[in-house]
């Protein structure tokens, strides 16, 4: 067997290498250019052609190396085979054993390894396509774009298909850091292919982050024009979204019913407009978006879900109604039926409808019937009959489904606390986690019994084993951080914990009532009304308005308080939590 013959053999076991193209997530280069300390230096392209193969002598050494080489990858050893073949294509000057090198380094996910590689394959193969590709992906993640940028220039004047590669080439310049070196890079990389819809939609999105939003606008419209389909729709409405105007927010919405207009099936247009329709509050119209498609159940229900939300509950009983009707036992619709049962029976429930509530919960049959037994209890539990609705969670059945279990121990707790008080919902808790000692909801569940029984330093020790389960747990950090806020003189911690709770959900109402209520402890009075404001838009709620009603007073706004004081008496007349603020601030009506 000759060397050419071997290497090839070789080059196509045991690791099929699939070339990333420039659309792939950068996180596959984990490493910052300067924790590589490597120069990159990439040699001048040339235009694409056949590997240049050296005459090799297929010595016995040179046979042991590659055979040991790959004998290593088989043992997982991929640094001593990396450096084999890197070694060896140095040697030889093969560019086959530098793809070779390539594939092992990408696979050990070493990028000190993949640059070396990829630098030495387009040396040795300066005009294989493959290794072009590379480079350019590897400079664009690094952002050396001067480097690059013949070899990007060259690639795109020799491929078939320039406006696929353009569309690539945005994406990834779309998530560097520098946006205007990305901008200026991509403006001339893509010079002699701006007239390119793809060119047109790359510079929409970018103009766009570099903050140039008049360009965006421009480019986006010519794009959307020149070639109408979902990727340049969704990029105009973008743009027009940014001005945060009724007149931007208009046009979306007519671009987007427009192009649906001609495009019916294309679900993606469909839903971004039922979203705008919501954002938008033109439930009307939305109502006859999900008339013309009748038969679609799943967007039927969801949209009944945004209704609810936003408190449109007899558009959305209408959708409800008509999916409750559907056979339970047909596989096509799913839990659909059962689903909208359920969400009717907590219409009910929320309107005081007791007797509808259960009757509605009584019909759900299936794989969902454990979850309308705890509607049910709930349904009791809203009557004061706690004892009724325990004896409901007894018929629950949840199988392996671990999360119907936990839901079951939290209602239960929740009953408990009714009839015996919360010493004996926690002992319930207690006895929960050591059958279910992963379970997040749980621990959360017991440390808001703890903060209420005083036991400050066990509530915190449950949210903590909470965050540990889920590190990503954003009401728990909440939760810990406004617990500490207002118990102890943990200012720092207290606001490190509210802190990452925003970081992980912003728009969370409680979340940013926390945000507002540590500022107001940090004297940091106009923030503190900003995300209070924010909080009280996304939910009217008495802590909200209080909490806003005091930063108001305290930052001499006092016709402000007076005025959401007074809406916080309409809500809830018979406040003691009001009058007791009222009475505090020393406020005379």
């Amino acid at each position: 067997m000759g060397f050419n013959r071997l290497v090839s053999c070789l080059c196509a076991a045991a690791i099929a290498f699939t070339a990333i193209p420039m659309t792939a997530d950068a996180a596959a280069v984990p490493a910052s250019k300067k924790e590589l300390n490597l120069v990159f230096d990439p040699p001048k392209p040339k235009k694409f052609s056949p590997d240049s193969l050296p005459e090799i002598e297929l010595t016995g050494g040179l046979l042991f190396q590659l055979i040991a080489s790959e004998i290593a990858l088989q043992r997982n050893e991929l640094g001593a085979a990396y450096s084999t073949y890197m070694n060896v294509a140095e040697e030889t000057g093969d560019p086959r054993l530098a793809e070779r090198a390539v594939q092992i380094a990408q696979v050990a996910q070493a990028p000190r390894e993949i640059m070396r590689s990829v630098l030495l394959w387009n040396k040795l193969a300066p005009g294989n396509r493959h290794a072009q590709e590379m480079l350019i992906r590897i400079g664009l993640h690094y952002q050396e774009y001067n480097k690059i940028l013949l070899t990007t220039q060259s690639f795109l004047s020799q491929v078939e298909d320039p406006g696929k590669v353009i569309l690539g080439l945005q994406s990834q310049l779309l998530i560097g850091k520098d946006r205007k070196k990305a901008l200026t890079f991509f403006r001339k990389a893509t010079e002699k292919f701006k007239r390119l819809p793809e060119t047109k939609l790359g510079l929409a999105r970018l103009e766009g982050l570099a903050g140039n939003q008049k360009a965006a606008e421009k480019f986006a419209k010519e794009s959307y024009k020149q070639k109408p389909n979902p990727e340049s729709v969704m990029t105009l409405v973008s743009v027009l979204l940014q001005k945060k105007s009724n007149a931007g927010q208009k046009e979306a919405r007519q671009v987007l019913s427009q192009y649906l207009a001609k495009n019916p099936k294309d679900l993606r247009i469909r839903d971004s407009y039922a979203h705008l329709l919501l954002l938008s509050s033109d439930y009307n119209q939305l109502i006859e978006l999900v008339k013309k498609y009748p038969n679609d159940y799943e967007f039927e229900l969801s949209t009944a879900v945004s209704l609810l939300q936003n408190n449109h509950e007899a558009e959305a009983e209408v959708l409800l109604t008509k999916l409750a009707k559907l056979p339970q036992d047909d596989a096509e619709n799913g839990t659909i039926p059962q689903k909208a049962l359920l969400l009717l029976s907590e219409v009910s429930l929320e309107n005081k409808k007791y007797e509808e509530a259960l009757a509605l919960a009584d019909r759900v049959v299936g794989s969902m019937k454990p979850a309308a037994l705890i509607q049910k209890a709930n349904v009791y539990s809203h009557e004061d009959k706690h004892k009724e609705a325990l004896e409901v969670l007894k018929q629950v059945d949840p199988g392996d489904n671990s999360a119907v279990a936990e839901e079951v121990a939290a209602v239960e707790s929740r009953l408990i606390a009714e009839l015996n008080g919360d010493t004996e919902a926690l002992k319930t808790l207690e006895k929960y986690l050591q059958k279910y000692p992963e379970s997040k909801s749980l621990f959360y569940e017991a440390a808001m019994i703890a903060e209420r029984l005083d036991l400050i330093s066990m509530a915190e020790n449950y949210l903590k084993r909470a965050l540990e389960i889920d590190p990503n747990f954003a009401n728990a950090y909440n939760s810990l951080g406004y617990t500490l806020l207002e118990r102890t003189n943990r200012l720092k911690e207290a606001g490190e914990n509210i802190r990452k709770a925003y970081q992980l959900d912003p728009s969370n109402p409680y979340i940013l009532d926390s945000m507002g209520w540590l500022s107001f402890k940090e004297k940091k009075y106009t923030e503190a009304i900003g995300y209070l404001n924010d909080a009280l838009q996304l939910l009217e709620s008495e802590d909200i308005m209080l909490h806003l009603a005091e930063a108001y007073w305290v930052s001499d706004q006092k016709d402000e308080a007076r005025l959401v004081l007074k809406r916080a008496k309409e809500l809830w007349p018979d406040s003691e939590d009001t009058e007791a603020l009222i009475k505090r601030l020393g406020i005379k009506e």
